[in-house]
């Protein structure tokens, strides 16, 4: 006769006393990290698999700058000499950068190593953390790519922008720069700071997965680092009326908002990026943003931003150029008020880069002297 079997008896634990051993604490942060994962992780893989060989990433800021992030930790190994800052209208502009060389040099026989760091809405802020990290040189040709939208951008709207995209750190660093700009180091506080910790923790991490995905992008699919497309938008159509009267009537509400308010505090901060660039020796232009001919809508802000260029350039010995007199970009070059398509993109690139032909040609006449 068969025993009868035991129960099994299961171990008492008491919970409120007895602590995690190691194994828990494995799961438990395992199980938090897999959380976390999922979360940030969702959308640089999305990217790397949205892209192709041309168009490496989307429309979103976080990806542009993670991007430039990973252009300027580059660039003792792979040098650029032609640098573009600007807002979305900017990266909308100007040709992939690959191509922009090749053309550059089949049409005039010159080699250049040409970048954009241009971000949608990139303010002076998020510019000068940029500038921070770049080692400027003497044969460099710098330009910003400006409109009186980069000047209405309130501190607010700065600080937060820039302290929910970069890290902490970039932040804190800059705050000894800006003594000049007490409107911003009002808001680089511990308060604005937790109150992003969370935003800023996401965002660390995501650059720097999304970094080490394009390197090893670079590296497994691409063959070199020329290939990977910096962004472009391609994918825009022409625009309608309704596009683009929602889109001038959003540039005229930023303008009305913060152009009066915020246009000194802007100009101080633009300084600051101008004198560390200068500093090096490179060369700084201003140019206009593509605009559309016969375009009103900066008409109520724009001798105060006239007389903000103007000063600028005296006070820094700056040439500012306005090619759409010369380039006439029509309705039809548009896909909004402020971001060219396909054809607009050829007319602005192929004018950029007869332009660049010339300075090239003046500073190496200049260097020979």
């Amino acid at each position: 006769m068969k025993a009868p079997a035991k129960k099994l008896q299961m171990p008492r634990v008491d919970y409120e006393n007895e602590p995690l051993g190691f194994k828990e604490w494995c799961i438990t942060l395992g199980l938090f990290a897999a959380l976390l994962a999922s979360v940030v992780f969702f959308l640089p893989i999305e990217a790397m698999l949205s892209t192709s060989k041309y168009h490496f990433s989307g429309s979103r800021s976080q990806d542009q700058i993670a991007e430039i992030y990973q252009i300027i930790e580059r660039q003792d190994e792979e040098p650029f000499d032609t640098i573009v800052f600007g807002t979305s209208s900017s990266r909308a502009s100007f040709e992939n950068p690959d191509k922009l060389e090749a053309q550059f040099r089949e049409i005039y026989g010159k080699d250049m190593s040409f970048v954009n760091f241009s971000s949608i809405a990139q303010t002076f802020l998020q510019t000068l953390v940029f500038v921070e990290r770049i080692n400027f040189r003497a044969d460099q040709t710098v330009i910003f790519n400006l409109t009186p939208s980069n000047f209405a951008r309130t501190p607010e709207f700065t600080v937060g922008f820039v302290s929910n995209f970069h890290p902490i750190q970039h932040i804190y660093s800059l705050h000894d720069r800006l003594e000049t700009v007490p409107e911003i180091t009002d808001y680089i506080d511990e308060q604005m700071i937790r109150k992003n910790h969370l935003l800023t923790l996401r965002s660390q991490l995501y650059n720097d997965i999304n970094l080490g995905l394009r390197d090893w992008a670079q590296k497994n699919i691409y063959g070199s680092y020329s290939e990977l497309s910096r962004f472009d938008y391609d994918s825009l159509g022409v625009g309608s009326e309704e596009i683009i009267r929602i889109n001038q009537e959003e540039k005229i509400g930023v303008l009305e908002d913060g152009f009066d308010i915020a246009h000194d505090y802007n100009t101080r901060l633009f300084r600051i990026i101008l004198e560390k660039i200068l500093k090096s020796g490179a060369k700084v232009y201003f140019i206009e943003q593509a605009r559309m001919k016969g375009d009103t809508t900066f008409v109520p802000w724009q001798d105060d931003y006239e007389r903000i260029i103007g000063q600028l350039t005296t006070d820094y010995g700056i040439t500012y150029i306005n090619f759409n007199e010369q380039i006439g970009l029509e309705l039809t070059d548009f896909h909004d008020m402020t971001h060219v398509w396909r054809p607009g993109r050829k007319k602005w690139s192929d004018y950029f880069l007869k332009w660049l032909d010339q300075v090239t040609y003046e500073r190496a006449a200049d260097d020979l002297r």
